[in-house]
């Protein structure tokens, strides 16, 4: 791990734990992994979940809610998140929409008439400049959706760049 990126994670870890706000909120990296490989494994494992069913605070093969999925799937490879979407919207650095790329986390609020964060999802596959594939723990169970359609660009709220 880079100087300046374990700065980073420390200073993150100070912010927060300054704040009052999560201690669990410090990603914790495994030693000698590239950004490259951890995030593709972690894609790799999230995908091996597709098709599994939705189950509020599912955190299982038995069932997944969105966030479950991404905290699970992350602990996997030894890297711990927060357990709630708004809780892990606050870990890594803030993107713009047009520039997340595969590991990367994207929230939304899907609740009517709220911009409160209410979903979570791991960005998957780039395929052309309007084909962003997204995997997601959906009320039909763990799919992947494209970041474009109407539904998820209109109830999109930030993206986060964990690795």
């Amino acid at each position: 791990m880079s100087f300046s990126r374990m700065a980073a994670g420390i200073s993150l870890s100070l912010l927060l734990s300054s704040c009052g706000i999560f201690h669990q909120t410090k990603i914790s990296e495994p030693t000698g992994k590239s950004e490259h490989t951890l995030s593709q494994k972690v894609i790799d494992l999230a995908r091996k979940k597709i098709g599994s069913p939705y189950r509020a605070g599912g955190t299982t093969v038995t069932g997944y809610d969105c966030s479950g999925l991404v905290y699970s799937t992350f602990e996997e490879v030894g890297m711990k998140l927060p357990r709630t979407s708004v809780e892990q919207a606050t870990v890594g650095r803030e993107i713009a929409f047009e520039h997340v790329r595969p590991g990367d986390l994207v929230f939304f609020a899907t609740k009517k008439n709220d911009r409160k964060i209410s979903h979570v999802g791991l960005v998957t596959e780039i395929r052309d400049k309007e084909v962003v594939l997204f995997i997601h723990a959906a009320n039909t169970g763990v799919k992947e959706d494209n970041l474009f359609s109407e539904y998820y660009r209109r109830t999109f709220v930030t993206a986060r760049r964990t690795f």
